[in-house]
């Protein structure tokens, strides 16, 4: 079975069992764990689990920390660890559209529980996620900013563009709209899959897992089709200080159903120079006013493990041109 073809099986699996929610041994149960977690969750995967073993044992050798988590990660203005002390005072606002006094028409999106607003710009439908939402309190702006960052890091464009904005006299991230259709909403969701790019495929699966995606299931995924090119949305979950788990009973079928719980399949050449070419210097002074410490550490880590897992499986991992 082809990658694409088997990627269409995996993925869209949900679908197929959704008519039964109440079926709970079907739903993925995700946990942020840390390399040293109380559970060997990655020993029923052999490739990864060998990077893995590579990779610390390297880290150990050369005295340098190994991601531990056993919690989420909440970042906080005080003093400590999971500090962003830049963020809230280098903020550089991009672009204003309305006013308290003369806003700009904007629609809360339901499926988000109100945090994420539509907004009709002279440039066309923007999504605008307020720093002070009532759920979010700032995760989904500063790591939908941050995706967008690092996306552009690694050359894709599997993710939509975002920058800081005020909207309506509000301060928050505004994205362009994914192109195409989305996953979720699509009539035939398996004929909109077949049309995806292989290669975009396999960018946006391994920037999700460099991204440490915990949400990347098929609600989240937008597909162009008359361009086959991936989008992978809604990142407020992403960046784990480790690496993102699935657990419970049937973990083995449902962990390929999340970008991001494990290592790639297939890589593309232009994922794998731009991973090689990317500097831990410049992902720190890139992202250190969006994320903490902890989580920048999360992403250098998974840069290294897959650097490793491309080493280890060599052309057997590379996706044909």
């Amino acid at each position: 079975m082809s990658f694409h073809s088997r990627f269409l099986l995996i993925l869209l699996f949900p679908v197929m069992i959704s008519a039964a929610p109440g079926d709970k041994k079907t739903q993925p149960s995700c946990s942020f764990i840390g390399i040293d977690g109380v559970e060997d969750v990655f020993h029923a995967q052999p490739v990864m689990r060998t990077a893995l073993d590579q990779v610390v044992q390297a880290r150990q050798k050369r005295k340098a920390a190994v991601p531990k988590l056993d919690e989420d990660i909440i970042v906080t203005k005080e003093k400590g660890n999971n500090t962003l002390k830049n963020m809230f005072d280098l903020i550089k606002v991009e672009e204003t559209l309305g006013s308290d006094s003369a806003p700009i028409p904007s629609e809360p999106i339901e499926r988000t529980d109100g945090d994420v607003q539509e907004v009709t710009t002279p440039k066309g439908v923007k999504y605008f996620r307020p720093m002070h939402g009532a759920f979010s309190e700032g995760e989904k702006p500063r790591k939908t900013l941050a995706a967008s960052i690092l996306n552009k890091m690694v050359n894709l464009k599997t993710v939509a563009q975002t920058k800081w904005a005020k909207v309506n006299g509000e301060l928050g991230t505004l994205s362009d709209k994914a192109p195409g259709d989305r996953l979720e909403s699509a009539h035939k969701p398996y004929e909109l899959l077949a049309k995806a790019d292989p290669h975009s495929l396999a960018n946006a699966t391994s920037f999700e897992f460099l991204a440490g995606q915990k949400d990347g299931h098929y609600r989240n995924i937008a597909i162009d089709p008359k361009t086959g090119e991936v989008t992978v949305f809604d990142h407020d979950t992403a960046f784990v200080a480790g690496l993102v788990a699935v657990t419970g009973e049937h973990a083995s079928e449902q962990r390929d159903m999340i970008m991001g719980a494990t290592l790639p399949e297939k890589y593309t050449s232009q994922f794998v120079e731009a991973l090689k070419a990317l500097k831990p210097s410049a992902v720190k002074k890139k992202l250190e006013n969006v994320l903490s410490e902890e989580e920048i550490e999360g992403v250098l880590f998974r840069r290294e493990l897959m650097l490793q897992d491309i080493e280890n499986r060599k052309a057997t991992c590379m996706l044909a041109a």
